[in-house]
């Protein structure tokens, strides 16, 4: 008789607070596969549920690039 569940890892939940962390990261300029690493999931995992990421990278590089901008244009 065969086993009719699935081998393997359980699903990876994403939850809110790893989402904020991603955030975080991404503001101090890691990259996606640093990002996957300190969240502790494989690349693979991250690219999977990069959707629930994607609102807070893009607001991590975003302030990111404001807070380069305002320091370079004190130095003008």
């Amino acid at each position: 008789m065969k086993n009719s569940s699935k081998a393997g890892r359980l699903p990876i939940e994403i939850t809110d607070k790893m989402i904020q962390k991603a955030q975080r990261l991404s503001e101090l300029g890691l990259n996606e596969k640093q990002i996957s690493e300190s969240l502790g999931i494989s690349y693979s995992t991250f690219q999977r549920n990069k959707e629930y990421f994607e609102e807070s990278l893009k607001k991590g590089k975003s302030l990111l690039r404001e807070r380069i901008t305002t320091k370079l244009l004190e130095k003008v």
